[in-house]
């Protein structure tokens, strides 16, 4: 049995998909429920966040940082506020009238958890934030020190990044950059409704997270395919796909790829893809959970197509 192969010439560029899907024989097979034993890897991790940039405040009693910091960007969804003081609060004026996380001007729901040995305030949402939203963290007067002083009224920004579903900030900042976000967000947004893949329909499922190892994987074989000026899933020393995800650290229980050369932009590739079936069905199946993907362009006149793209999905091994 052989494994999917689409590869689509048009005036967009040119497509190719490949898919590899874990199940009991460990042999090679077609179509979506292709088979392949993962090659073993070393689990994913990431790096822990930064808590955010220094922010103190004039006078007596003040903020000193705060997390998401100041007019941040690209934050993650799953963020929680932060808030750190250079005196001990008195417990009972940390309350939602006082301290408090809003977005076009309508409170979000969050819990307050106050801890007097750090002098800090942590709000957490009750729900995912909204992609690429400004929400406003907002301070009262009626906030108080223990020695009686009151907070000065303030208020700052903070936007979050696209639909980027549970990926964390620690892995938006070690290895994500504003193509990667775009990315992302655009899969995410095709994921998010019905849609029909040739004659294969899906329902909406859920949104991908992005993983630095399918990233390095990604980006190690669109570099691959610049430097050695050709177009393939096989790579220039004869790896697969699995192979590339494995050699990058990721034990995958299912894997699949799609690759694309010429298109101009994120949305340019996105259309390609998803006007053919094989690729469009990669991007909406339920069997992969995390995404990694990759744009490398050539020097001009040295390759036929200029700008490689790579996307890896997989699903971690349990």
């Amino acid at each position: 049995m052989s494994n999917i192969w689409i590869k689509k010439l048009s005036t967009l560029g040119v497509l190719a998909t490949f898919q590899l899907l874990a199940a009991c024989g460990g042999s090679s097979g077609s179509g979506s429920g292709a088979v392949s034993p993962a090659e073993p890897g070393e689990g994913s991790g990431h790096r822990a966040a930064p808590v955010g940039e220094s922010n103190a405040s004039t006078g007596t009693f003040s903020v000193t940082s705060s997390s998401p910091s100041r007019d941040s960007t690209n934050r993650a969804l799953d963020s929680v506020v932060r808030i750190l003081f250079n005196q001990p609060l008195i417990d009972s004026t940390v309350v939602s009238q006082h301290v408090s996380l809003s977005r076009n001007g309508v409170a979000t729901v969050t819990a307050l958890q106050y801890d007097n040995t750090e002098h800090a305030i942590t709000l957490i949402p009750a729900a995912a934030l909204a992609p690429d939203t400004l929400y406003t963290v907002s301070l009262s007067a009626g906030l108080m020190a223990e020695n009686g002083e009151s907070m000065k009224s303030q208020n700052w920004t903070f936007r979050t990044a696209g639909n980027v579903g549970s990926t964390s900030q620690a892995t938006i900042d070690s290895c994500m950059s504003d193509t990667d976000l775009e990315m992302l967000d655009a899969v995410n947004r095709v994921r998010a409704v019905t849609r029909s893949c040739g004659s294969t329909n899906y329902n909406a499922v859920p949104a991908l997270s992005w993983n630095c190892q399918l990233d390095t994987a990604a980006n190690r074989h669109a570099r691959d395919m610049v430097n050695h000026d050709f177009f393939s899933h096989t790579g220039s020393d004869g790896s697969s796909m699995g192979g590339r995800i494995s050699a990058a650290g990721y034990n995958w229980s299912a894997a699949a790829e799609n690759i694309a050369a010429g298109q101009s932009s994120v949305t340019a590739v996105m259309n390609g893809w998803l006007a053919s079936d094989g690729h469009c069905r990669n991007i909406m199946s339920s069997s992969t959970t995390q995404l990694g993907a990759a744009l490398a362009i050539a020097d001009p006149g040295t390759t036929a197509y200029g700008r490689y793209w790579v996307q890896n999905f997989a699903r971690p091994q349990n």
